[in-house]
């Protein structure tokens, strides 16, 4: 991960010593590497992201996670189908990143279920994943359940009103969620309604734009 930022970083030292940045003389060296490598997990994630978008806008016969697994093949494991998807795949390789998703619909918006048994069970035919990115083991911390990331997949959906991005943290991981939106009339085929029980306010047809679901993104370092 240093070496895709490290020349960056020696140019900002450079003219902090010169006098060019002077704002850079009160960050320590671990700060800006810090936030030199927030950038590249950034741009990788989105990366990662513009694939997985497209894979939703492509009309075809496949829904929710199959768009991401083929489930009965290689299931919970995802399996790059385009160039781009392998230079994304290969990019957060690369940055030594461990990178799991989780997909969820307008179902997540639903109350969450109080009994811890009832819970899980529900969770898992709610929020599909983990689904694996990145090739090897995920090492030391194991990705949460499902029904961890209820409240959170839920409040995303909310913040998407407003926002394209939802960041939050899990022991050992960290998330971005991103929303899936109605980005053709192809969509509203199948997305009628938001449905009378979720909690977003009444029953009403889906519009051109409208979150459809949530994609959460985990994300960690590779020791």
């Amino acid at each position: 991960m240093v070496g895709a930022w490290k020349p960056a970083v020696v140019a900002i030292a450079a003219l902090a010593a010169s006098g060019g940045l002077g704002w850079v003389r009160t960050l320590s060296a671990d700060q800006i590497s810090r936030d030199a490598g927030s950038e590249v997990e950034w741009r990788a994630i989105s990366a990662l992201n513009d694939c997985i978008q497209r894979r939703f806008e492509d009309i075809n016969d496949r829904f929710g996670v199959a768009r991401i697994v083929r489930i009965g093949e290689t299931p919970h494991r995802f399996q790059p189908e385009s160039v781009a998807e392998m230079g994304s795949v290969r990019a957060l390789d690369q940055a030594r990143l461990q990178v799991i998703l989780y997909i969820a619909g307008t179902r997540v918006l639903r109350p969450t279920p109080t009994l811890p048994l009832v819970g899980n069970a529900h969770a898992l035919a709610i929020i599909k994943g983990p689904v694996r990115v990145t090739p090897g083991a995920i090492d030391q911390v194991p990705p949460p359940s499902p029904a961890q990331l209820w409240e959170e997949g839920r409040r995303a959906m909310h913040v998407f009103l407003t926002r394209e991005s939802h960041e939050f943290t899990q022991p050992g991981w960290t998330f971005t969620a991103r929303p899936v939106r109605a980005s053709g009339p192809a969509c509203l085929e199948c997305h009628r309604n938001r449905g009378a029980d979720l909690t977003t306010g009444p029953d009403g047809p889906v519009k051109l734009g409208d979150a459809l679901g949530v994609v959460m993104y985990g994300y960690r370092l590779a020791r």
